[in-house]
């Protein structure tokens, strides 16, 4: 079993890390003044590379917990841009003029620092886990559900405000209207499928465990 993992774990960072190297460079040359959709995916790739780079470093034993962090870290990061990218496409749709004077590359930029900063202090009392003996529990209660289960309504309000108004809008051609729609529920598709089940598990094991050990201290 864990020599499949391991082949698993090769495997990923074998394919993923060129990939998305490859991908990054794609997207970074249509990064234009009025269009920042491509600085989200940027920096959704690059999360996504951080988890890609985390898988190694989980094979070697002596780095399991930092590996575990970097992954976390990750995956907060993850998450969080996708809640950019859909919060665009719905202010795209839903308030096109207020939209067209404040979208620039230097906010997209001050949004994306914004996002690092917080999948970094998501990811402090995870590390305060591992390396200075914080009560697992408290970690879990504190981290989870704002990586797991608070984007979930917020990607659910992007995607049926942005099908509400874009069914009534005349201005925008059939395809495009595809094009968005097709984003939107491609990225609520892989939260609800990919990251809600887990964090709902994960939030699940740990309020039992700690249930478990209040009984019976």
């Amino acid at each position: 079993m864990e020599i499949f993992r391991i082949i698993i774990n090769i495997f990923i960072v074998c394919v993923g890390l060129p990939v998305n190297c490859l991908a990054i460079c794609g997207l970074y040359r249509l990064i234009r003044s009025d269009m920042v959709v491509p600085i989200y995916i940027i920096n959704l790739l690059i999360a996504d590379l951080l988890q890609v780079v985390s898988r190694p470093l989980y094979i070697a034993s002596d780095y399991e917990n930092f590996s575990e962090v970097l992954l976390f870290f990750g995956v907060s990061a993850s998450v969080w841009f996708m809640v950019c990218i859909a919060l665009e496409r719905y202010l795209v749709v839903a308030h096109p003029l207020w939209y067209r004077y404040r979208r620039s590359v230097r906010h997209a930029a001050l949004i994306s620092a914004g996002v690092w900063l917080l999948a970094l202090l998501l990811t402090v009392p995870i590390m305060l886990r591992f390396f200075w003996n914080f009560d697992p529990f408290t970690a879990r209660l504190i981290s989870i559900p704002n990586v797991f289960l608070l984007p979930f309504p917020l990607l659910v309000f992007f995607y049926l405000g942005t099908r509400r108004v874009i069914i009534r809008t005349h201005s925008i051609q059939d395809e495009e209207k595809k094009r968005i729609l097709c984003m939107l529920a491609l990225v609520l598709g892989t939260y609800t499928v990919f990251f809600l089940p887990f964090g709902i598990m994960s939030l699940l094991v740990s309020c039992s465990a700690n249930w478990a050990l209040v009984r019976f201290a």
